[in-house]
């Protein structure tokens, strides 16, 4: 599933552009959140399944 965000509660569009990662496919570059603004993202909405890939994602470092 991929999920398109038009705001996100507890981060700013600036934010979020300024620490985008950038994955280049071919011809083709996609955006995505940096990490930490992602975490920031799920810490903020606060459910469960947020929690959890809160953990699993700081695991992964």
């Amino acid at each position: 599933m991929i999920d398109f965000l038009t705001s996100i509660p507890g981060l700013t569009f600036e934010e979020c552009w300024n620490n985008r990662v950038i994955a280049n496919e071919t011809d083709l570059s996609v955006l995505f959140l940096s990490k930490k603004d992602l975490i920031e993202a799920k810490r903020t909405a606060g459910r469960l399944q947020d929690l959890a890939d809160i953990e699993e994602l700081e695991r992964a470092d």
